[in-house]
């Protein structure tokens, strides 16, 4: 901006009248005393005059200026309206986005469990009362999702709740394991007692959800025995460093923890992960925006996320949330 203005014609109007000012200042008393060396009384004059005149160049001059920086100022603020209207685009964008992509794995897990109820129909097995509530909770979830996309779209802000991790954990346990799949050993393991955590109604099912199928598609290609564990508890922290973090954190926190045995990450990925759109699955597997998700709904409320891995070993994702 200072470059495009440097070279505009107001400032070069604004150097030459500098130039004049300067000169007038310098030249003018030799002037006037070669003037109006005999004529004390002219001489007192033109010395007024010669006064006023400089207060005039000097107001022209503060005027040029003050009115020129309110022509930018008033520029600039029509430049940041059009970036703040591109800013809400691509904030419009991204949360579609991730909500297609949450709605893809609901639609993933409601077809699953259909496919599971029409085998065993055909197999004339009765069919498991858990796959009907596993089905309620993903219809439930695909209704919040659809709440949380029509609160957005009216520019309303998330609706924090007060998150008892224990119970979410327990109710959704069922639609986890339909997710992780029949071929890997699905366990829980929750804390006594655990303080509550603030996060948007659904947000902690959805998090757990999107993880879970993630640790599913890590272990389809790895030896039996395929294992995957979610943990709660609480920590307290003491300038808790982390790569995930900017800064050393102290405090109570809930750390709810997801362990797989899949093939885990390589060291030179594992902050990509959390890039949006950066995925190592097929176009018809994923869209990368997982795990960006994940990362968002914690870091937007006071919490993050780590991540542990080791190749061919699996990978231990931490979810870091203030403790009430």
């Amino acid at each position: 901006m200072f470059r495009s203005f440097a070279h505009s014609p107001a400032a070069q109007a604004t150097v030459a009248f500098t130039v004049a000012a300067t000169l007038w200042v310098v030249l003018s008393d030799e002037l006037v005393a070669w003037m109006f060396t005999d004529d004390t009384f002219l001489f007192h004059r033109a010395q007024t005059i010669k006064g006023l005149v400089f207060v005039g160049l000097m107001a022209a001059l503060i005027f040029g200026v003050v009115e020129r920086a309110h022509r930018l100022r008033e520029r600039n603020r029509k430049v940041e309206a059009m970036l703040t209207v591109s800013r809400k685009l691509e904030v419009v964008g991204s949360f579609a986005a991730t909500m297609a992509h949450d709605m893809a794995n609901v639609m993933t897990l409601l077809r699953m469990l259909t496919e599971m109820i029409q085998k065993e129909q055909k197999a004339g097995n009765p069919v498991d009362p858990e796959h009907f509530k596993s089905i309620d909770r993903a219809v439930d979830r695909a209704q919040t999702l659809v709440r949380q996309l029509s609160s957005f779209l009216r520019k309303s802000s998330d609706e924090l709740q007060e998150i008892d991790a224990v119970q979410v954990i327990t109710d959704s346990e069922s639609l986890f394991r339909q997710a992780a799949s029949r071929q890997v050993q699905f366990e829980t393991k929750m804390a006594p007692e655990l303080p509550k955590i603030k996060l948007p109604d659904g947000g902690l099912e959805q998090v757990l959800l999107n993880l879970v199928i993630n640790a599913r598609h890590a272990m389809e290609d790895q030896p039996p025995p395929r294992r995957l564990r979610i943990v709660a508890e609480s920590v307290k922290l003491r300038r808790h460093q982390s790569i995930f973090r900017p800064e050393p954190i102290s405090g109570a926190f809930v750390r709810i923890r997801v362990e797989d045995t899949g093939h885990g990450i390589p060291e030179t990925e594992i902050v990509k992960i959390f890039d949006p759109f950066y995925t190592t699955k097929s176009a018809d597997q994923g869209t990368g925006l997982g795990l960006a998700s994940v990362m968002e709904t914690f870091a937007r409320h006071g919490g993050w996320v780590e991540v542990r891995s080791i190749v061919d070993r699996g990978t231990i994702f931490d979810l870091y949330a203030p403790a009430l």
